[in-house]
Order: structure tokens, then C-alpha cells, then sequence
């Protein structure tokens, strides 16, 4: 669960009731602390490893996958494919590819979706895997906006094709109530991101000391 307001990041893990913290604060901490490791001391910066130059961690499979797919910094090619009607209102058809994967949506442009802010700085909050969905929403919203109603992606998975569908079956529009964002009682809370930077600052200083 994402708090946009407060640009918090929530892991809920139901099985084994606890709640892993990601704070934007830490995540800019975490990239400058980086930053300043490569300037000042790039020997100590090369011996980090990969899990430790990154925020968010590295260790999903589809994390792994996807970069293996299209890398980190090529842009999806975006195309309008039609019009349909889903729930009596009318969308247009766009379809992006990207390496080897492909999202289509039907975007109602009525709908406009909440804003994030700071999104540049929000990305610190999110999987690689995470990070490619939202430059493929940002690219197939422009510049209207608005909100897919139906949706398909398909990413090659080796010699198998993963296919994901969804379609929207009510709209209500209207404020959401509150509870629906509340995390859930009796759960342990780790702030997983003020440790992961606490472990960043304390292996570079470990390190040819």
C-alpha cells in the first residue's frame, strides 16, 4: 500500500502479521548517501555490491526479468488503436510496447486519477518492476490523462507468454472512505528503509578502514 500525502510505502505481509516501511525520506537519504560515496569515494562506492546500491533491493524475479527484457532507460512506443464503449463510456484504445512486452488499455479521459506528486522523487519508493509500469501509464496517458477501464499486458517470459487481464465491472465516483487505507491493527511495524540506510552509512564506513 502506497500513502501518497505522506510519500510512505507499506509492505504488508498478512501471513506472519508485520508491516515493512519505506519512507521517501529515507529513499532520497539512502541515494544522496550513494551519490556522495561515488564523488568522494568511488573505491569504496565500486566494493558495495548490486543489492546495495539499490533502495527497493533487487532480489524479485520479475525485477530480474523485465530488465533482462527492455533495460532501464529505453522509452515505450505509444499508438492509438480505436475507441470502445466499457460500462456505457466511451474510452480510446492505446497500445504501448516495450522490448518485448506490450500493455493495451481503454482509457476513459473523463476519469482523472489523483496526482502524484513529487513523482520523480517517487520512483526512490518503487520495484523496477514497479518503475516500468508507471513510465508505460505515464506514456499511454499523455497528454489527456484518464483512467484505463480495461487493460491487458503481455510479457515473454522465457518460451512461456505471461498474460494479465482486467476489466472494470462498476465505476463510483466519489470520495473513498477512509478505512480503506487503514493498516491493519496488531501487526509489527519495521521501518525497513531508515535500516537499510543505517546499513548503507555503516558499510561504507567500514570499508579499506
Amino acid at each position: 500500500m502506497i500513502d501518497y500525502v505522506n510519500s510512505v510505502r507499506y509492505t504488508i505481509d498478512h501471513r506472519n502479521k508485520t508491516i515493512k516501511k519505506y519512507t521517501l525520506e529515507c529513499a532520497i537519504g539512502y541515494y544522496e548517501t550513494l551519490a556522495k560515496a561515488k564523488l568522494e569515494a568511488p573505491e569504496k562506492f565500486a566494493e558495495l555490491d548490486e543489492e546495495m546500491k539499490s533502495f527497493m533491493g533487487k532480489g524479485n524475479i520479475l525485477d530480474i526479468v523485465m530488465k533482462s527484457i527492455i533495460g532501464e532507460d529505453d522509452m515505450p512506443t505509444v499508438a492509438k488503436t480505436g475507441a470502445e464503449k466499457i460500462l456505457g463510456r466511451k474510452c480510446e484504445k492505446r497500445k504501448a510496447t516495450f522490448g518485448g512486452i506490450s500493455i493495451e488499455e481503454s482509457i476513459d479521459p473523463t476519469l482523472i486519477p489523483p496526482i502524484i506528486q513529487n513523482k520523480d522523487e517517487f520512483n526512490s519508493l518503487l520495484s523496477y518492476l514497479s518503475k516500468v509500469m508507471l513510465k508505460f501509464s505515464y506514456e499511454l496517458r499523455k497528454p489527456e490523462g484518464g483512467t484505463p477501464l480495461k487493460f491487458r499486458i503481455i510479457i515473454p517470459v522465457g518460451p512461456k507468454i505471461l498474460k494479465v487481464e482486467q476489466v472494470a465491472t462498476k465505476v463510483v465516483q466519489g470520495p473513498i472512505p477512509a478505512s480503506v487505507f487503514e493498516l491493519p491493527k496488531g501487526y509489527a511495524m519495521e521501518d525497513v528503509g531508515e535500516k537499510k540506510l543505517e546499513n548503507l552509512k555503516e558499510a561504507l564506513a567500514g570499508i579499506n578502514n
